[in-house]
């Protein structure tokens, strides 16, 4: 979502043409009125709303509560890893902290650099590349990140013993879009792939091999495997937005807990 907004702001994209995407009428209003970023579906199509999550293998760690305070355990340290992504980890924070995810302000964020780095006390690394595969072989027991990146490593002896879960403080939810860039020369095949992505029947089989909510509504009826989470659980989760200049504040944050201050 703040890629896309970015990429309206530069004239980057092209104004999509409703008549060409009947199957705009599957989308889900709830996910399409959180999309503030292009009200009315001007340039992007939502292909998946999710929130990036903690994986928690439940055989090691036991009975726990479904939060962000689970970095706080030193029983799992050196078993654990955040994202290294300054606005997933550091909104994470921001939310564990009663903050919105897209906050700019100097104190709350000063806040968040602090609960990052207690939580780094039992911290085994950053990791945005290869979590999945870490938790999948043992090397890593609670993780920061998306489901599907999780599952799909998984054999069912795994998954069995695998939960994902959005922390009940929230988290930071992502937008994936479909968009036709500026100056495409097969506009209209651009159209017609997108009208077959949210055709329900096509959308369902995604959904289904991704174990993710969908924003097509006809196509929950045909999905055929449970979602690792649900619309409503996203309804605690916001939305990560283009804060302009002010990324400066997350970058500089991050420098400091990446090469320790």
């Amino acid at each position: 979502a703040d890629f896309v907004s970015i990429m309206i702001k530069e004239g980057m994209l092209e104004p999509l043409d409703p008549k060409k995407i009947p199957n705009l009428k599957n989308l889900d209003p709830a996910v399409t009125s959180r999309m503030t970023f292009d009200p009315g579906n001007k340039y992007s199509v939502p292909y998946f709303m999710g929130a990036t999550g903690i994986v928690v293998n439940k055989k090691i760690a036991g009975d726990f509560d479904r939060s962000w305070n689970i970095y706080e355990r030193p029983d799992l340290k050196n078993k654990m890893t955040l994202l290294d992504d300054p606005r997933e980890t550091i909104g994470a924070a921001l939310k564990y902290l009663g903050y919105s995810v897209n906050s700019v302000d100097p104190g709350e964020l000063a806040k968040a650099e602090a609960q990052i780095k207690k939580w780094l006390e039992n911290v085994l690394r950053f990791d945005s590349e290869s979590f999945g595969k870490g938790y999948a072989t043992g090397e890593y027991a609670v993780v920061h990140g998306w489901a599907e990146n999780v599952f799909l490593e998984l054999d069912e002896a795994l998954k069995a013993d695998a939960e994902f879960f959005i922390p009940k403080e929230g988290g930071v939810a992502y937008m994936d879009c479909m968009v036709i860039l500026k100056g495409a020369k097969h506009r209209d095949l651009a159209h017609a792939f997108i009208n077959y992505i949210q055709r329900d029947d096509i959308y369902a089989r995604i959904a289904s091999y991704l174990s993710l909510p969908t924003v097509n509504v006809p196509a929950r009826a045909k999905v055929t495997t449970k979602p690792n989470y649900t619309e409503a659980d996203l309804s605690r989760c916001e939305l990560k937005l283009d804060i302009g200049e002010s990324i400066s504040l997350y970058s500089d944050l991050w420098k400091r807990i990446r090469l320790g201050d």
